[in-house]
């Protein structure tokens, strides 16, 4: 989005369909081998060959919880910071366009463009201020989490046990309201998923078939 706002010439070599495939490709597959890799270092199974548990091992839980949120929380943000500067390029544009306006007759072409950047502020604004809404409660859970609580009070154990689940529920919410939003705001995302789809359904039914 920030080179498709500062410098729509490079957007069109850079921002293609293929980037993005292998962009996805290049992500999962480093995904896939650092947490394989970590995984059998961080986390042991525990217990009798009946029932047996994968539990953290001692040396490395202050450090996952430390990991988690920085992961969860600090790099999305870094990266949300690109939505401010595009929303600053737009409005910046946009009154460009306006002083403009004064001294000249506004085009068919301009109205749209006017438009369209405005429905892209407010789809980045909105999904940043989702973003944070649900994903800053969970986060200052998962810290105070930390410390385990003293008492044995049954009530209050549930009532944190409760509201631990209801950040976990907000947080997954999170993404879901991402793509809501984009589909409300961007003709083109909604056209680009039901294609999917599409093709997806085509898929099933060939291996069906056959």
């Amino acid at each position: 989005r920030c080179i498709a706002v500062a410098s729509p010439l490079l957007a069109k070599r850079f921002c293609s369909v293929n980037s993005a495939r292998y962009s996805v490709y290049i992500l999962v597959t480093v995904a896939i081998v650092f947490f394989s890799t970590t995984f059998p270092i961080v986390y042991n199974i525990h217990g009798d060959p009946i029932k047996k548990k994968c539990i953290i091992r001692k040396q490395f839980q202050l450090a996952l919880r430390i990991f988690q949120p920085i992961v969860m929380l600090g790099i999305p943000d870094i990266l949300l910071l690109s939505n401010f500067f595009t929303v600053y390029s737009l409005i910046r544009r946009r009154l460009q366009h306006s002083s403009n306006d004064e001294r000249l007759q506004m085009r068919v072409s301009d109205v749209n463009s006017n438009r369209k950047q405005q429905q892209l502020t407010i789809m980045l604004v909105t999904v940043n201020l989702a973003f944070y809404l649900f994903t800053t409660p969970a986060m200052i859970i998962y810290i105070l989490e930390i410390t385990p609580p003293n008492h044995r009070i049954l009530y209050k154990l549930k009532r944190a046990q409760i509201i631990s689940s209801m950040s976990v529920i907000l947080l997954q919410l999170s993404n879901a309201t991402n793509f809501i939003f984009y589909c409300l705001s961007g003709q083109r995302f909604r056209q680009g998923t039901i294609e999917i789809f599409n093709n997806g359904l085509i898929k099933l039914k060939f291996f069906y078939h056959r």
